[in-house]
């Protein structure tokens, strides 16, 4: 299970004392143990809003990244890149914690009058206001495995097409060159006739890219844009009964 962690939640930062001292360990003990077992990965994970919104596709990304002028892409995405960028230009991101960096895409978004609010999850429980934002493993030694998976799907053609996907896709491409990635690590998949196809096989196939021969050192990263699509939740462990799924080019032949 992934936890979702509002920084706006005094719970997630207080300390408190007493009888509630004691639920807050005893619930992170829990929560631990259970993220153990199903998830044995360190896997933080940020989304572009919550699970009944919808996260905007942009004809122009000027007013969320200098560098998106013209430019239709993700909002989210762009948005953080923007954000990324702005803080780069004034301090090493590695100072940076995750707090400061939702909560400075939450107002970029909200500034622009996106209504989406971007959720941080994870599979462990972690302190935003004292984490560094990276893409990188912070236990990583010099030499551990890197790898990132990129995944854009404009559905071309289609009555579901969107604009956007592959601009998003080479954005943070370029991001993640500048930040430890070399370009032999980082695997695309597009539907643009260039690019290995997004289909539902080949997605599969390349999550288990991904994760093969991970170690605990290893940085592993990665990006969807595309649509979205929630679909039932069959093991009963989603309070809405619904589970989140990324959609394929082929999702009407392949779901």
């Amino acid at each position: 299970p992934s936890r979702e962690i509002d920084p706006d939640s005094l719970a997630v930062f207080g300390e408190p004392e007493g009888e509630a001292a004691g639920e807050r360990d005893m619930s992170r003990m829990q929560f631990r143990d259970q993220a153990l077992m199903v998830v044995p990965a360190s896997v933080k994970m940020l989304s572009g809003c919550r699970d009944f919104e919808t996260s905007a596709d942009v004809t122009d990304c000027s007013a969320l990244r200098e560098s998106g002028e013209g430019l239709p892409g993700g909002a989210c995405t762009n948005a953080l890149l923007g954000l990324i960028e702005e803080i780069e230009g004034q301090r090493e991101l590695g100072g940076a914690p995750w707090a400061d960096v939702l909560m400075g895409l939450r107002e970029r978004l909200k500034d622009n009058r996106f209504r989406q609010i971007p959720q941080f999850s994870s599979s462990r429980p972690v302190d935003l206001r004292e984490t560094p934002f990276s893409p990188l493993n912070p236990q990583r030694s010099e030499g551990a495995p890197r790898k990132a998976l990129l995944i854009g799907v404009n559905y071309t053609g289609t009555d579901d097409e969107l604009n956007g996907c592959h601009n998003d896709v080479l954005a943070v491409r370029s991001y993640l060159l500048k930040h430890g990635f070399e370009e032999s690590e980082i695997r695309i998949l597009l539907d643009n006739n260039d690019c290995e196809s997004p289909t539902a096989n080949n997605i599969v196939e390349a999550m288990r890219w991904l994760s093969e021969d991970s170690t605990e050192e290893s940085s592993l990263f990665f990006h969807f844009s595309g649509h979205g699509v929630q679909i039932l939740d069959r093991n009963g462990d989603e309070r809405d009964g619904q589970d989140e799924a990324i959609v394929p080019l082929d999702f009407r032949e392949e779901g």
